[in-house]
């Protein structure tokens, strides 16, 4: 009779259990996702430029800045995340290739796969930020153009700036190492 009893308690009470057993659910599921979310970057409240150098200084380092041009090593380990920013137009020399991910402002994204020697152009490049999503770093030589604007860049005059940056930081002489 007592186990009778406790049934017909529980079968009365199933819309409290019921309720109770979500919202225990609810709570566990944001707990979870809660560190995810955080992963997140919020977008900067821009449109212009944002200087990868000045978002991003663990990622870039740089190494050549005159009057044509600013050369950049970009380190980004494995399972990083950069921050927003955006790039003048410039060439890049993949170093070290790498799986990566690059979400513009609007939420699009594009998977590329960086092999290590492959040399490209690019003009004006929007804000957006960059993940790798392989096991091993991706590094690349980024050769930005000065005074090249994202509308009236001629594509050739950029890359003979940029080639003579390359140029200029191959013939610059290395400290000696003591």
């Amino acid at each position: 009779m007592p186990v009778l009893f406790a049934l017909r308690c529980l079968w009365r009470n199933r819309g409290i259990f019921m309720r109770s057993t979500l919202n225990i659910a609810a709570a566990a599921a944001l707990t979870l996702l809660a560190p995810v979310a955080a992963l997140a970057e919020p977008r900067p409240a821009t449109k212009g430029p944002v200087d990868a150098l000045v978002s991003s200084p663990g990622n870039f380092k740089l190494l050549l800045d005159n009057e044509h041009v600013r050369v950049l090593q970009y380190t980004l380990p494995p399972g990083a995340l950069d921050h927003w920013h955006t790039h003048p137009p410039r060439v890049g020399y993949v170093l070290s290739g790498a799986k990566i991910r690059v979400t513009e402002a609007d939420g699009s994204h594009k998977d590329y796969d960086e092999k290590t020697g492959e040399t490209y152009w690019d003009g004006f490049s929007p804000l957006h930020d960059t993940l790798n999503l392989d096991t091993k770093p991706y590094i690349a030589l980024l050769v930005e153009v000065k005074g090249a604007s994202a509308s009236t860049a001629s594509a050739k005059d950029a890359e003979r700036q940029a080639a003579l940056g390359l140029a200029t930081l191959m013939s610059t002489p290395k400290p000696d190492a003591e």
